[in-house]
């Protein structure tokens, strides 16, 4: 079921070009590996040797989760939307996820050091590559007119705007996020 509901959200996740959808994309591998490791190793009381693989991936996708959904919900409702009616789908994909990881963080047994943020920034700095890409290489976006993702990632508008939204997210918000979510648990 987990492959199945993996392979469902990556190929919606692969035709779509939101940060969002990207980062349901990584939570729910994360979770369908943490649930591996829990059902794999959850019942013994020490693994002897070199830490499995499997955990060493898990810790990263759970570094990236914690910033990264935070930093969602954060850049949802303070720079896309716009007013209006919202959406259950819109809730869930915009803080649900947060929710989550806010309740995985609190229960986790994981270690979380706020050293581990290039992670995230790594992630973020990715996203913001592409968005660049897709924008300059004109890419279709889909239903949305235009080829900015956002209005945040609009380069033909204000450039210099964009680059230093971009600048403050990687160095101010997302170690701001990190640190809140090392810090809840």
């Amino acid at each position: 079921t987990c492959v199945c509901v993996c392979v469902c959200v990556c190929v919606f996740a692969w035709s779509s070009r939101q940060l969002t959808h990207w980062t349901l994309v990584v939570l729910v591998v994360y979770l369908s590996f943490a649930a591996m490791c829990t059902w794999l190793y959850g019942f013994d009381e020490k693994i002897e040797g070199k830490t499995p693989l499997l955990f060493k991936v898990t810790w990263v996708l759970q570094n990236i989760c914690l910033s990264s959904t935070m930093l969602v919900f954060l850049l949802y409702w303070m720079l896309v939307y716009t007013g209006g009616p919202v959406t259950v789908l819109s809730c869930h994909v915009h803080g649900v996820n947060w929710v989550m990881m806010l309740i995985d963080r609190f229960f986790s047994e994981q270690p979380a050091y706020f050293m581990h943020c290039y992670q995230a920034q790594l992630y973020a700095l990715v996203y913001f590559i592409w968005s660049v890409i897709q924008y300059y290489g004109q890419v279709d976006n889909g239903s949305k007119a235009g080829t900015a993702i956002y209005n945040a990632t609009d380069y033909g508008k204000d450039p210099v705007t964009n680059y230093i939204t971009f600048a403050v997210i990687l160095t101010m918000l997302i170690p701001g996020c990190h640190a809140t979510m090392v810090l809840w648990g």
